[in-house]
């Protein structure tokens, strides 16, 4: 991600180590960094003993990774209500893996939707990626697929009880 990715009712802005460690201070700290309101409930423990710090060692060892990452703003409310991106950069292969999380008080709104799109037809252009995929879906998050399907993810696999979507390049492209 290199700057801000807008959409209609959405702004994505990248998850930088400054913005990271905010997050381990608390809410407030967070919302002092970011300039937005930071939804209740948004940083509950998961995020701030897992998840963060995971990004932040990874950013930290490689400051590249902030670009494929951000938190989503909901532009009307100013808002944080979730986070999208991509797990890693494209590997030797091109294939990237998208990820988002929408809190729940903002689901069922088409915010996914639009975010993942707004990705999705920014990052399956570029030269290093060749493939988009969304892997360990659970097939009871009905949610979840359907969005990956409404921007154009096919079902690729059926492992236990995880599901793997993708998009890829050539099809998209041919598609257009």
């Amino acid at each position: 991600m290199k700057d801000i990715i807008e959409t209609d009712r959405l702004r994505l802005i990248p998850k930088t180590l400054e913005l990271i460690k905010a997050s381990f201070y608390g809410r407030e700290s967070l919302e002092k960094s970011l300039g937005f309101y930071v939804c209740e409930g948004f940083l509950d423990e998961d995020y701030q003993t897992e998840i963060f710090p995971l990004h932040y060692a990874r950013i930290t060892d490689d400051p590249s990774l902030s670009r494929w990452s951000g938190f989503i703003i909901e532009k009307s409310n100013k808002m944080l209500i979730g986070s999208a991106g991509f797990e890693d950069k494209p590997d030797e292969n091109g294939v990237i893996e998208v990820r988002f999380y929408i809190h729940p008080f903002f689901r069922g709104k088409g915010y996914g939707t639009e975010i993942l799109l707004a990705l999705k037809d920014l990052y399956i252009e570029k030269e290093e990626v060749n493939s988009i995929t969304a892997t360990r879906i659970s097939p009871d998050n009905i949610a979840a697929i359907k969005v990956l399907q409404k921007i154009g993810m096919g079902l690729e696999k059926h492992r236990a009880n995880e599901l793997y979507f993708a998009i890829h390049k050539k099809s998209y492209l041919n598609s257009k």
